[in-house]
């Protein structure tokens, strides 16, 4: 059975109260130190476990200061939220609800909902799911009535995880049954494996872990936890730290996030963006799809893993499409390959050098027999931090996608970083000036690759849009590069900005270009999703390296850190089979990033090029004309 990978250290990365160390039971002591006595329970008993008159007493002591708090809350503002309607209480407080809440489905108007509230917001998620999940096609005394009753606990307890820690406490201050899921929260951050996990989630719902009728059950949730999480928090999954979301503001360090905030007005960003209600709309229905197949008791119904195979073909088919290159990647030309960043893009770039070296170079003559790759990292102050270490098979991030601890610095596992050299080009001299360093890339490489005691190949990185705009080196010289030396030069167009004219992606495919490109920039896709468009050459020697004697030098056992099967085509079967030698993961998250990038680039690709030009000079003229108005705020400010 695949592990389920989770994101560890994800409330350490985000920016909390200072209360996250407090305890939830009062003064003293961590959450997990609090809850110590109950980790190494039983996992099979059918009913939960019994607290101390203690533990009983400082509950009933919490409640009483919690409800003081209440007391001391401005009656108006509590009537105000009261008297709200619930469609305009979820769109203000919890808009990643608003598209389970469908008005056949909407719960029962006579309660008095107050959403700002962590109770009431968690109680109408779960009716919004459980309602989700009706399946009029099961009898309660199936296996899969009771998995489901497990996938509607796990997804209630992941979306209590999501709130700050004072909501929580808050929480689990209300009764027994809100105790019981939060120790259930906390117990589930330390569980050794899945088969420890189902039994903790079937035990609070007195569900027994034995007997076939148990062996059936998990063989369902197994199959439909992946899909079990609230939209927001699946979407940063399968991702770094720099997605994490801090739980109050509910956006990551940048300031995106993957909530749909309508009181917030987003655009794209050079870093990363926001996602959009139209994109979170289209991901939360993505999920539907593939949490009820998951649950499906039709035999003619596919297995999760391959529905969802299907959907991250069905994606990459998509790109090709948006970029208008369907026909190269039809005719075979180049070939689309999702990652998780346009930063772990650069991990398959060098894997495809280290194909290149190991593929016979020798046969082909000429310059040095050496093997060692040398990267060229152009415009570095202008490109995603991240991008020199990944380039040299080094972790970027504390995090890794499968949800794995990293080091940033440190080498990936069994990764042969002394193979490869990195050489950092800045994009601005001293006085924030543009560099033009076609004159020294073109020596530079020249002198690598003339060089007996040189390089065997060099992977040439041209940043095509920098953060601020400009190209370097220019596509000239990078031209005259690769015609010169066709075998020993791998090219890298770094188009991750996306602020491109679309017909460019076929020129730097039909040149044999890896061209490296992302969603969540320019396209309002949720932070992060990238992919490579992967030349067929490439393909081909990755493919041929995957099987040979040199397959652990080309593809370390560390790129499972990064990418799964899933990612690549059907038709590169020998790496697909590398990357699931120990980790199975589906990277859901990646695949709704890219639905919601999607929503945007799919639209955008269908407008005419002469009306992209028009759009962009009206709205810079514009802009800049409200910048030099006498009623910009921003011109009274400075003046």
């Amino acid at each position: 059975m695949s592990k389920i990978p989770t994101v560890q250290k994800q409330l350490k990365h985000a920016k909390t109260s200072s209360t996250r160390g407090a305890s939830l039971l009062g003064k003293g002591g961590s959450p997990e130190r609090e809850f110590d006595a109950t980790k190494n329970a039983a996992t099979t008993s059918s009913t939960a476990m019994p607290r101390s008159h203690y533990e009983h007493d400082k509950r009933l002591t919490r409640k009483k200061s919690i409800d003081e708090q209440h007391e001391c809350t401005s009656d108006d503002d509590a009537s105000l939220v009261l008297d709200m309607p619930l469609a305009e209480q979820v769109e203000k407080f919890h808009p990643e609800l608003l598209p389970l809440l469908h008005p056949h489905s909407l719960p029962d108007q006579h309660h008095s909902w107050k959403l700002d509230d962590v109770v009431d917001a968690v109680k109408l998620s779960f009716f919004l799911q459980d309602r989700l999940l009706c399946l009029p096609e099961l009898n309660r005394n199936s296996p899969c009535y009771s998995a489901r009753s497990i996938v509607l606990l796990y997804t209630k307890i992941k979306y209590l995880e999501s709130f700050a820690p004072e909501q929580i406490a808050e929480y689990a201050g209300v009764g027994q049954q809100e105790y019981d899921e939060v120790r259930l929260l906390h117990q589930l951050k330390n569980v050794s494996s899945n088969a420890e996990m189902f039994s903790r989630l079937a035990t609070l719902l007195h569900i027994p872990c034995h007997g076939d009728m148990w062996n059936e059950i998990i063989k369902f949730v197994a199959c439909a936890l992946p899909f079990a999480e609230q939209t927001e928090s699946l979407l940063i999954r399968g991702s770094d730290e720099r997605s994490v979301l801090c739980p109050s503001a509910k956006t990551n360090k940048y300031n995106g996030s993957t909530v749909p905030l309508s009181t917030d007005i987003a655009r794209a960003s050079c870093t990363c963006s926001s996602i959009t209600l139209e994109g979170f709309q289209r991901c939360e229905k993505l999920r539907q799809e593939l949490l009820l197949n998951s649950l499906s008791i039709n035999p003619n119904s596919q297995s999760a893993t391959e529905y969802f195979d299907a959907k991250m073909a069905d994606v990459r088919h998509r790109i090709a499409s948006s970029l208008g290159v369907t026909d190269l990647v039809q005719d075979g030309t180049i070939h689309v390959l999702l990652t998780p960043s346009g930063t772990d893009a650069e991990l398959l770039a060098t894997s495809a050098a280290f194909a290149r070296m190991f593929s016979g170079l020798e046969s082909l003559g000429g310059g040095s027999t050496r093997k060692k790759i040398t990267s060229i990292i152009s415009a570095q102050g202008e490109i995603g931090r991240g991008s020199a270490s990944a380039s040299g098979g080094k972790h970027f991030s504390e995090l890794t996608p499968s949800g794995e601890p990293a080091v940033p610095g440190e080498p990936l596992r069994r990764y042969p970083t002394e193979l490869v050299d990195v050489l950092e080009l800045h994009g601005r001299d001293d006085d924030g000036n543009i560099k033009c360093i076609d004159e020294y890339v073109f020596q530079t490489v020249t002198r690598l690759l003339e060089d007996s005691e040189g390089p065997s190949v060099v992977l040439l990185h041209v940043v095509m849009g920098s953060k601020t705009g400009f190209n370097s080196p220019t596509m000239e010289i990078v031209d005259l590069l690769a015609a010169t030396y066709p075998n020993r030069l791998l090219v890298v167009v770094d188009a991750c900005q996306m602020r491109v004219n679309l017909r460019a992606f076929r020129e730097f495919s039909a040149k044999g270009y890896i061209t490296l490109v992302t969603g969540s920039k320019f396209f309002g896709g949720a932070p992060f999703c990238g992919a490579v468009l992967m030349p067929i050459r490439c393909v081909y020697e990755m493919e041929t390296t995957a099987v040979e004697e040199h397959a652990e030098l080309c593809h370390p056992l560390g790129l499972e850190d990064y990418f799964s099967k899933y990612e690549f085509p059907a038709c590169m079967k020998h790496v697909r089979a590398r990357l699931g030698r120990s980790n199975q993961f589906m990277n859901v998250g990646l695949l709704l990033r890219w639905e919601s990038a999607l929503a945007h680039m799919e639209p955008y690709a269908a407008i005419p090029h002469a009306s992209v030009d028009a759009i962009c000079r009206t709205y810079v003229t514009r802009t800049k004309q409200q910048l030099q108005s006498a009623k910009c705020p921003l011109r009274n400010q400075h003046s």
